[in-house]
């Protein structure tokens, strides 16, 4: 669904910051990536319980399966951040999608506190050369 008050398209770089609206409420954001770009998608708590309640995925522009999930991939987690690693294979419009708790008191922690979405490079050191 559409977040309740950030704009839902945005560019790599951007921070997002969005509240929860109910039980397993879903914000979905647009941007677009070239092939063979490398991004890291990060997903912070502002307030409330531990982020690791909540899913973070990647959707292509035209599915709604993920083609990434930190529930099932190897996300960086903490009790306050999600991290994916995502390379574009295809130029193209992606999406993510959060996912807000499912049930009990965080679903109030996190409408209070909400939570904060970004989007950047990542940025790779120079390769060593061969001795």
């Amino acid at each position: 669904s559409l977040p309740e008050t950030a704009a839902p398209t945005f560019v790599v770089g951007d921070t997002i910051f969005e509240t929860f609206d109910g039980f397993l409420d879903q914000d979905i954001f647009t941007f677009s990536l070239v092939a063979g770009q490398e991004v890291i998608v990060k997903l912070a708590k502002l307030g409330g319980t531990a982020v690791t309640s909540t899913s973070l995925q990647v959707l292509s522009a035209t599915s709604l399966t993920p083609l990434l999930d930190s529930a099932r991939s190897a996300a960086t987690s903490t009790l306050d951040e999600h991290s994916l690693v995502f390379t574009a294979a295809v130029t193209a419009q992606y999406r993510v999608r959060v996912i807000g708790p499912s049930f009990g008191g965080d679903v109030q922690a996190w409408s209070l506190g909400g939570f904060r979405l970004l989007v950047q490079t990542r940025e790779r050191g120079p390769e060593s050369a061969p001795e």
